[in-house]
């Protein structure tokens, strides 16, 4: 305890009044006798030594030290892949769970003495449990364990494990309160969607930030008993469109447990046009050791068009206790007709990325991509000599890549395949043209410009400024290039190239071939795309290579055009005026509740987008049933999604697309929401990551049998928080003080006045 004194104005003011207030002390009355003088000057004083004890303002100042009560949160997992019996004695986690309860209910009653202690439940959300709704989050109290576990279900049928979610939400809810340690019931694995997919890690270092250790229990094996046998379908790798009598490749990560050595039978099933769903192929592979992933290929030629459903299916074996992963579904479309494209790079660059993105945008091409490079560590295993073969694709892009990066007899197929019908374009690079040591191989041949072997670029020199044109400048069509290939709509004119991004620079071409056209060039008449016929087939040498500045400036539209229109004139198909109406998703296989996204659009003949138009999507259920589905633009197409969480069953997305009351096309794209057991597909334990999550926190991670034992070491720790509170009491201002003051001058008025000194 401590005597604070602050006198107003200080020690020196303070001394000052004193001296003031004291100088009033003497009675200066004639007649007055001296036993009277002595009263009125012991009341003046007595008044004087009130007020100066009041300017001192004296403070007593003492330490308290107050206890804060502390809660202990023990979270109980209750989603379904605690069901798995791989407790001791058969018993499933979820019993196993209850009964260390029921064994715990001494040391947790304990415990409440010194504690908050409380119970939640989580699956895909977090409740409390052992308390009345009014008593949401409350204590244990009256019924104590057995009330907790009477409100427990038999069986935990939750859908979802979000143990991250399940961690942040009880920070929330316990946000106000002192949290002594939170306790984690758990086989330990972490199976949830979107939002509710928070990693657990994150959550566990949330609470090591404040200080609040998690003990983890861990309920089941690392690898459970009764996933000894066990087959599964871990992935199905489809492409999302085929060329009608294309051949279609369909992948799949096949997991086995329990059977190794047996034949294991592998099943492709496609629909058919009445809905039926047939196997058209099938594969028998052995299985390997416990646990191991062996990825698997059937393949299957559809031959008409439209949309399918497929399903990559492994028959049940006897003894799976699990059999809805088994069998993996999704749909996929078969178009007529349509153009192959293959795109050969020599190194990653943004203009190959923009051109794939413009090829792939139209629905009736399908581009494949190959990386070609000198650089072991870079090059793929790709047979070019299959990939060149006359009537493999109906047209070849060829970005910055060298001729040394193929071989003689690779560029000879290759130029067979242009004068047999296929397109050809070799695009501006720092390795194309003479640069890359074109000038004396099969493909100088067919390519419209003039190629001499001392141009060359070698990969180790500086580069050679005489071989390039520097930018920037504007790609300026010649009037063959505006009527051929550059037709990019039918209010395109001179000033719209004017207005596009101007390109960082291209390749100067020595000369151009008496039958070559220019179809594009700079303002000053250098040509930049030169175009010729070759046998059956047509070439193109294209000098520019950042086009891609005309999609980030804002034209991703007009650059989207271009290149198709590139793809179809070399394929002999610029005369292609069909409308085209979409609907595409991101993907054609959803889990329940999960989130889906589609865009949606149409070209017309000219590959222009069209958005000045009534675009109306529609989800079609199983049933048949349909649902409006709402639509915002965004640039060229439009996007939209469905909020709502579907059931197990197969959909459509429709699309109808009007103008003035004419109907300009329609779409439809279908999709599956999977019945997928995530719960009890791999339902093994996860002990490792137990362990880490609390190591993450300085807490334990112990086996249920020892769960007593972590109580009383709970039991041991410091339970509550002792904080020093600083409590002032001043002593100047409290109403006695005022009341003796105030007395004190009362009194010597009124005695001056009785004997007539006033």
């Amino acid at each position: 305890m401590q005597l604070w004194l602050q006198p107003i104005g200080g020690y020196l003011v303070w001394a000052l009044l004193a001296v003031a207030l004291l100088a009033l002390l003497r009675v200066r009355a004639v007649g007055v006798t001296e036993r009277r003088r002595r009263v009125l000057t012991g009341l003046r004083l007595a008044a004087v030594i009130v007020a100066l004890l009041v300017m001192l303002r004296p403070t007593i100042v003492y330490t308290q030290v107050k206890k804060q009560s502390a809660s202990l949160l023990v979270l109980l997992d209750r989603s379904r892949s605690m069901q798995v019996g791989d407790g001791f004695g058969d018993k499933s986690r979820w019993d196993t769970l209850r009964q260390v309860l029921g064994d715990a209910a001494p040391q947790l009653a304990s415990l409440a003495g010194d504690l908050d202690v409380k119970f939640y439940a989580f699956d895909t959300d977090v409740a409390p449990v052992g308390a009345s709704d009014a008593e949401a989050g409350a204590p244990l109290a009256n019924g104590g364990v057995a009330a907790v576990l009477e409100q427990l279900p038999e069986a935990p049928e939750g859908e979802q494990s979000a143990i991250g979610a399940a961690l942040d939400d009880l920070l929330r809810a316990e946000s106000n309160k002192r949290i002594a340690a939170v306790v984690l019931c758990s086989d330990g694995v972490q199976r949830a969607y979107a939002p509710r997919d928070v990693a657990p890690q994150t959550a566990a270092r949330r609470l090591a930030d404040w200080g609040y250790p998690l003990h983890t229990v861990t309920f089941g094996e690392a690898r459970s008993l009764n996933q000894t046998r066990d087959i599964a379908l871990d992935d199905l790798m489809v492409p999302a469109t085929v060329f009608a009598n294309n051949r279609l490749t369909v992948g799949g990560l096949v997991r086995t447990s329990g059977y190794a050595g047996e034949q294991i039978p592998i099943e492709l099933l496609f629909e058919t046009t009445d809905g039926t769903m047939r196997r058209v192929a099938t594969r028998t592979i052995a299985s390997t050791g416990d646990g191991q992933q062996r990825t698997v290929q059937l393949e299957h030629v559809p031959t008409l068009p439209g949309e399918y459903k497929l399903t990559l299916r492994i028959p049940p074996r006897e003894g799976e206790m699990v059999t809805t992963n088994n069998e993996r579904s999704t749909f996929i479309t078969v178009r007529e007709g349509g153009l192959r494209v293959l795109y050969v790079e020599g190194s990653f660059r943004p203009e190959m990325g923009r051109i794939r993105r413009a090829i792939d945008s139209s629905p009736d091409m399908m581009l494949d991509m190959v990386i070609v490079s000198n650089d072991p560590q870079h090059r793929e295993t790709v047979d070019l000599m299959n990939q060149f073969k006359p009537g493999e694709y109906d047209v070849y892009l060829l970005g910055d890549v060298a001729a040394w990066d193929f071989t003689q007899a690779e560029m000879s197929r290759l130029a067979d395949a242009v004068r047999s019908g296929a397109g050809l374009a070799m695009i501006g690079g720092l390795f194309s043209f003479g640069a890359g040591g074109y000038a004396d191989t099969p493909l100088a041949d067919v390519l419209p410009v003039e190629m001499i072997p001392h141009e060359r670029q070698n990969p180790d020199e500086a580069i050679r400024e005489e071989l390039h044109l520097k930018g920037p400048f504007q790609l300026v069509p010649t009037p063959g290039g505006r009527a051929a290939l550059l037709r990019l709509g039918v209010d395109v004119d001179e000033t719209f190239w004017q207005q596009l991004p101007p390109l960082d620079g291209a390749n100067r071409f020595r000369g151009l071939k008496p039958l070559a056209t220019v179809l594009a060039e700079t303002a000053d008449g250098e040509p930049l795309i030169v175009g010729q016929t070759v046998g059956n087939g047509r070439a193109l040498a294209i000098a520019v290579d950042s086009t891609w500045r005309w999609a980030m400036g804002g034209q991703v539209d007009a650059h989207r055009r271009f290149w198709r229109q590139v793809v179809l004139w070399l394929a002999r198909s610029e005369d292609d005026s069909k409308e085209d109406v979409w609907v595409r998703l991101e993907q054609r296989r959803y889990r329940p509740g999960e989130r889906i996204e589609f865009t949606a659009g149409a070209r017309g003949g000219e590959g222009a987008s069209i958005v000045d138009a009534n675009f109306e999507a529609k989800l079609i259920g199983p049933s048949g049933e349909m649902l409006d589905l709402p639509m915002v633009r965004d640039g060229d197409h439009f996007v939209g999604a469905i909020a709502e969480t579907l059931d197990a069953a197969d959909y459509a997305i429709g699309l109808a697309v009007t103008r003035d009351n004419t109907l300009i096309g329609t779409a439809r794209s279908r999709f599956l929401v999977a019945e997928h057991d995530t719960e009890l597909d791999n339902p093994a334990a996860e002990p490792g990551v137990m362990a880490n999550l609390a190591s993450v926190t300085g807490g334990r991670s112990v086996r249920p049998e020892e769960f007593g034992d972590l109580l009383e070491q709970i039991a041991d720790e410091p339970l509550q928080l002792e904080i020093d509170t600083q409590t002032k009491q001043t002593l100047w201002d409290i109403w006695p003080v005022y009341l003796a003051l105030a007395s004190l001058l009362s009194v010597e008025w009124y005695l001056r006045k009785r004997w007539g000194l006033v």
